[in-house]
């Protein structure tokens, strides 16, 4: 084996060409499965040495086990895959010849040798010539749903008792990492799994032309919205009568220090600190509390929570844009913020109907990044390429540098805010309706959907607008209210508040 090795790796792999490449690796398909199958048989020999000297007390198979995980580097699922093929090998004589001749991966063996002791004895040999004819068609994934098919078949009871089984193995598990995110992992199995993986289907928004991200990518945006979702639909559990919220604190001396263009920081709920522009979604749609400490930072004042953008507003965006405004996107008016196409909020943009439209969260990150113009004509919102349009954030900096701290620039309002006309050379991109979005998610040969990775803290949630109070201005336009700045020793408190009914208390 060295020696064929060695001579593999002699082979001068830049010298062949796309075809002899492919040759090289269709070559090494059934030598590499052979060794796998030889590997397995050597384990099976010697968890039967294992067991023929081990106590009562000890657990058959932990020795070999360890082994392979210790001295062989498998993980602890690899080595218990392995030891169970291993152990099951000898009773599945067709498929151990078809394992040890390089026809079955280990995964499809995995698969048959684990449903066959669950066959009646008098079906077992035409069950494994049927999957072993199948295996030559499908993946793994999907023979195992094939196997289940037929245990179920043939025996109804033995299949109950497995997928209770299955079910007793649920978990779901997430914690926090070293660098802000949130990690998760788990297994579901039969109905659950197919509920959730309809669920993160439907969040999960199809590629289009100018959505570079990976399916991944894509996935986790899309369990971000799926959060949202649920936190606007308003049915999670309530403490001390007030529903959930992703609260944000702002502290007064970390807004002074933005406003005069030094950064800044947010407080998330969970005790995580981020940047303006990491929360400026929050900022633009929440309901907003404020709070007054004493000197021993104690809340001696609280206020009642009032809205950024008014029902009223929210109501006709719905109406006239029923989702996403960017080309190619479908994403429905459930999933989108109220963008600011002319001033941002930081700058004291209004908002009215012909200065925002809905965007999903990514094409809202998009715009706001700079390069892009919107142009709203009646019930058309059309963007425009503009390289020269600043990003929100060259905007903020502009505006501080020319009239200082907590001013806006009017000027740079107009000239980087929103165009009206095309600017030359630039053709307008068509307007449509509608997006989404993450999760990495595997769904194995037992029927579960596996999912670990790691995303980034995401912690924007965009609120429902709350009716408005009378008098502030009828319906379909509205401007942003304003609100006092908080003096020295208070706090702003943020509540990003799902879509519907004020919160209770």
């Amino acid at each position: 084996m060295d020696a064929a090795l060695d001579a593999l790796a002699d082979v001068d792999l830049d010298a062949l060409d796309l075809q002899q490449l492919q040759d090289l690796l269709r070559e090494m398909r059934r030598p590499s499965r052979r060794l796998e199958a030889a590997r397995t048989q050597i384990t099976g020999a010697l968890q039967r040495r294992e067991a023929g000297a081990a106590s009562g007390t000890r657990s058959p198979g932990r020795e070999t086990r360890a082994f392979l995980t210790g001295e062989l580097g498998l993980s602890p699922a690899e080595a218990k895959e392995v030891s169970g093929t291993a152990r099951q090998l000898p009773d599945a004589p067709a498929t151990s010849d078809a394992y040890l001749d390089g026809r079955l991966t280990s995964r499809h063996t995995a698969v048959i040798t684990s449903c066959l002791p669950n066959i009646p004895t008098r079906h077992r040999d035409t069950v494994e010539a049927e999957l072993l004819e199948l295996a030559g068609k499908l993946d793994p994934v999907a023979l195992g749903r094939r196997a289940r098919e037929l245990i179920a078949r043939h025996d109804v009871g033995t299949a109950r008792t497995l997928e209770r089984r299955r079910r007793a193995r649920r978990r779901f598990s997430y914690h926090q990492t070293q660098d802000g995110g949130l990690r998760f992992a788990g297994e579901l199995y039969g109905a659950d799994a197919e509920t959730a993986h309809t669920a993160f289907a439907a969040f999960t928004a199809k590629p289009t032309a100018d959505d570079h991200r990976s399916h991944d990518h894509r996935r986790a945006d899309g369990l971000v919205t799926l959060a949202e979702a649920a936190l606007r639909a308003g049915r999670a559990p309530a403490q001390h009568r007030v529903r959930p919220h992703v609260l944000v604190i702002v502290d007064h001396a970390e807004l002074a220090a933005h406003q005069a263009g030094d950064g800044g920081t947010l407080q998330l709920g969970s005790g995580e600190h981020v940047t303006f522009d990491e929360a400026r979604y929050l900022l633009s749609d929440c309901d907003l509390t404020r709070i007054v400490l004493d000197a021993k930072r104690a809340p001696i004042e609280v206020s009642e929570a009032t809205r950024t953008v008014p029902a009223a507003l929210w109501r006709a965006l719905q109406a006239r844009d029923r989702g996403c405004t960017w080309s190619g996107c479908d994403a429905p008016s459930a999933w989108c913020d109220v963008a600011h196409l002319d001033a941002p909020f930081a700058l004291g943009g209004h908002l009215t109907p012909n200065s925002a439209a809905l965007l999903c969260r990514r094409h809202h990150r998009t715009y706001d990044a700079g390069g892009w113009r919107a142009c709203v004509d009646g019930a058309e919102v059309t963007y425009l390429r503009d390289p020269d349009r600043l990003a929100v954030t060259d905007l903020l900096r502009n505006a501080r540098r020319h009239d200082g701290p907590g001013t806006a620039n009017r000027r740079d309002v107009g000239q980087h805010g929103r165009a009206p006309v095309a600017p030359p050379g630039n053709e307008p991109i068509p307007v449509s309706k509608r997006d989404g979005g993450s999760l990495r998610s595997e769904t194995t040969p037992q029927g579960s959907i596996v999912e670990s990775t790691a995303i980034e803290a995401s912690v924007e949630q965009p609120p429902t607008p709350n009716p408005p109070p009378e008098g502030t201005g009828p319906p379909g336009s509205s401007r942003r209210r304003d609100h006092p700045r908080p003096p020295v020793g208070e706090q702003l408190t943020i509540d990003a508040a799902p879509r519907g009914d004020p919160p209770d208390g």
